[in-house]
């Protein structure tokens, strides 16, 4: 008797093809989330230059003087139309908020030095003092 053939997968090598998929993907997704915070991440940093790089045309434009805050410089979009969003700190939400310190406060957005004769006057970072991916800390950026 001729035995019928068979032009299909058994069961078993679908469920071991199967398996394989999960294992893989298992294996993907840690990379996979880290790879979108980087992301997230460089979008905080381009951010932050973008900011810092409005700050220097106004220090330009203004003969060295220093915006009172950074809305100043949204004034007439001329700088900047609109203060970026903070994203891809893990530990505060993602906001454009910005403050006017010395030092940062911890409380996520940006944290701008509006204090004159400090030595740190005019200048612009992530008001965060936790570490990024690489364990730097954002307010050092």
């Amino acid at each position: 008797m001729k035995r019928p053939s068979s032009a299909g997968f058994t069961l078993i090598e679908m469920m071991m093809v199967i398996a394989m998929i999960g294992i893989l993907a298992t294996i993907a997704m840690p990379k996979l989330a880290y790879a979108f915070q980087k992301a997230k991440e460089g979008s905080a940093k381009g951010n932050l230059g973008s900011i810092r790089g409005a700050i220097a045309v106004y220090h330009a434009d203004t003969d060295g003087g220093f915006p009172a805050d950074l809305q100043t410089l949204t004034v007439n979009a001329r700088y900047l139309t609109a203060i970026p969003t903070v994203k891809g700190v893990s530990t505060h939400a993602d906001t454009a908020a910005s403050v006017n310190a010395a030092a940062p406060t911890d409380a996520g957005g940006w944290v701008y030095n509006d204090q004159q004769g400090d030595a740190g006057y005019g200048t612009v970072h992530v008001n965060c003092t936790h570490t990024d991916t690489a364990g730097r800390t954002w307010s050092d950026l």
